[in-house]
């Protein structure tokens, strides 16, 4: 009697069945794994996403100046371009002298203008013959950095006596400005957390995170109530000089999470 025909069936049911069970065990990892992806959105916002409050912090910090800038030069009129800048070279190199004869370094001393440019004779109106050049006009600036603050007016008096007919100004500076800029923006960082702080406040909310905080302007040092000196009377004595206070402003803009 021949054998019963089931036992042709090839040997491959019962992996079939172990697929079908691996298959099924995975569907239902994954339904089980749904809800927690979207049981919670909000722990997948990023900071940027969330409510915020952006202030603008700003902050200044006062110091008396400890150095001066004095601006001064020689101008000379003469019929050869030479002559005028003979004149004017002369006339600086004994300003020049002058200065570091009071304590200006060398490092300190700096050409910032140097010009040479013809004078036109005046023609008669309906004269169309070729301009003619009558003389030249020669100047060149020198500025004198003194880092002796008390010696500002005796530099820019010697400095007239010695030859320079030009004043371009005298101006007040800080030789640690870089620290007290630093300073500034300390005090407007902090003034910005103590604004934001208040506004949640006010509002019934709480500061939970910074999101960002950026320089938003850093001002140059000012004097405190009106400009440096700009003018002076080249045959007055040594004009007195009042160094009063600078300021050094700085300002931030502060996000922070709410």
């Amino acid at each position: 009697m021949s054998p019963a025909p089931f036992s042709r069936i090839p040997p491959f049911g019962s992996s079939r069945i172990a697929a079908v069970a691996l298959v099924a065990a995975a569907g239902l990892g994954l339904a089980s794994l749904a809800p927690r992806v979207g049981a919670a959105p909000d722990q997948q916002r990023t900071l940027e996403d969330r409510p915020s409050i952006t202030v603008i912090g700003e902050g200044e910090v006062r110091a008396e100046p400890d150095l001066a800038v004095v601006t001064v030069g020689a101008t000379s009129i003469a019929p050869t371009s030479q002559a005028a800048m003979d004149e004017v070279s002369v006339r600086l190199a004994d300003v020049i002298a002058s200065a570091k004869a009071l304590g200006v370094e060398d490092r300190d001393v700096q050409t910032t203008g140097l010009a040479l440019q013809p004078i036109m004779r005046p023609q008669p109106r309906g004269d169309d013959s070729p301009p003619e050049i009558e003389a030249y006009r020669a100047s060149n600036n020198v500025t004198l950095t003194v880092r002796d603050i008390g010696r500002a007016s005796p530099v820019l008096d010697a400095a007239t006596r010695s030859g320079a007919n030009v004043v371009g100004g005298l101006r007040f500076g800080l030789s640690n400005v870089d620290e007290l800029r630093l300073s500034a923006l300390g005090t407007a960082t902090s003034e910005a957390g103590r604004k934001a702080r208040t506004i949640a406040a006010a509002a019934g909310l709480t500061i939970t995170a910074v999101i960002s905080i950026s320089e938003d302007n850093i001002d140059v040092p000012r004097p405190v109530g009106g400009d440096s000196v700009r003018a002076l009377a080249l045959a007055a004595p040594p004009p007195p000089v009042e160094t009063g206070e600078l300021v050094v402003r700085a300002r931030v803009r502060a996000t922070y999470a709410i």
